[in-house]
C-alpha cells in the first residue's frame, strides 16, 4: 500500500505533467516540473547495476521532452515500427516507468556525453520504454524519449 507521501507525489505529478503536456502541445514555451526525489531503493539499484550514483537526484519532465515524445512517438507511424502511439495518459505513466522500472540498461551516451539509462516497465498490457538522461550538475533524471509496445515482451527458454 502506498504511503500518504507517495500518494501526494503521484497526484502532484499528474497535475503538473498534465499542465506541461498542454503547454508542450500548445507552443514553444519551456517549462519543467514533476520534481520527485529519486528513491533510496532506485538509487541503490542504479548504483549496483550501472555503477552510477544518483543519490539526491530528482525525476523531472519538461515541455521539450513531451514535445519530442509526441512528435516522434505519438503519431500513426508508430504502428509501422511495431509500437503503439503515445497518448496523454501514457505521458502521465512516465512517473511509474522512471521511479519503479522493471529493467535498467545502460544506454548509449547522448550527444553531450551525458549518461543515459533505458528503463522499461510492463503496465496494463503494454511494455513501456523510457530513456532518461542524467544531468549531473542539476541532479536531474530527465526523459529523453518514451514509447510503448503492445503486449508484454516474453521470451521462452527451451
Amino acid at each position: 500500500m502506498a504511503s500518504d507521501e507517495e500518494m501526494d507525489f503521484a497526484v502532484q505529478w499528474e497535475e503538473t505533467v498534465s499542465q506541461l503536456y498542454d503547454l508542450a502541445l500548445a507552443g514553444t514555451s519551456k517549462k519543467r516540473g514533476g520534481f520527485i526525489p529519486v528513491s533510496a531503493k532506485l538509487a541503490a539499484r542504479v548504483l549496483a547495476e550501472m555503477r552510477t550514483d544518483i543519490t539526491g537526484y530528482h525525476h523531472i519532465v519538461d515541455t521539450d521532452s513531451i514535445r519530442h515524445i509526441q512528435k516522434e512517438h505519438g503519431g500513426s507511424r508508430e504502428t509501422l515500427r511495431g509500437q503503439v502511439p503515445i497518448v496523454r495518459t501514457d505521458v502521465l505513466r512516465l512517473r511509474l516507468v522512471m521511479t519503479e522500472p522493471d529493467t535498467l540498461i545502460l544506454a548509449e551516451a547522448g550527444r553531450h556525453g551525458l549518461t543515459r539509462i533505458e528503463m522499461t516497465k510492463a503496465l496494463l498490457g503494454y511494455s513501456y520504454t523510457c530513456i532518461v538522461e542524467l544531468q549531473r550538475g542539476r541532479k536531474w533524471v530527465v526523459p529523453v524519449t518514451f514509447y510503448k509496445r503492445s503486449g508484454l515482451q516474453v521470451f521462452s527458454v527451451v
